[in-house]
């Protein structure tokens, strides 16, 4: 069943200061079958649809938890605008987007404030159309199991040749 193996996964990879996101309908019952964790869960949006409430709870809920794991089980349902998503991808650093049979699991990274990340300065060029500026990281050192996210400030030279991706 595709929510046990979510309850699984959220299971193996959690700490204590995460928080279970349920976008779409049934999930809170079907979920509580198989995950006996101690994660906070929420169901968003609440119904009846509130796009400022939701935005609001979503900035609550990143506030104060540091993974985000966001459940989509049928969520064009009760979330047909994609509030939820949008938000989280905007807002967030996804770090895992799996599908597990019909439902789609995505961890969130919740950077707390970006401000006093430690930033490193960098002239490192890319065949002299791209140059890296900068690079800001959530921590100085991460224990085993935590995340690092990044922050990066490029500047284009010259108009390039080419798309170019960049992944860590």
């Amino acid at each position: 069943m595709c929510i046990r193996d979510s309850a699984s996964t959220i299971d193996a990879v959690a700490q204590p200061d995460d928080a279970i996101v349920l976008v779409g309908p049934g999930q809170r019952e079907d979920l509580a079958r198989f995950y006996k964790g101690p994660l906070r869960i929420v169901e968003l949006p609440q119904q009846p649809v509130d796009r400022d409430a939701t935005i609001r709870h979503l900035e609550q809920l990143a506030g104060e938890h540091r993974r985000l794991y966001a459940v989509y089980r049928a969520s064009e349902v009760n979330d047909p605008q994609g509030i939820v998503n949008g938000w989280l991808s905007t807002h967030t650093a996804a770090t895992a987007d799996q599908w597990l049979r019909n439902v789609r699991v995505v961890t969130n990274a919740a950077p707390h404030s970006t401000g006093d990340w430690p930033v490193q300065d960098s002239s490192a060029g890319f065949d002299g159309q791209i140059q890296l500026r900068q690079v800001a990281r959530s921590a100085e050192s991460v224990r085993a199991g935590d995340m690092l996210v990044l922050r990066t400030d490029w500047q284009a030279l010259v108009q390039p040749k080419a798309d170019y991706s960049l992944f860590v």
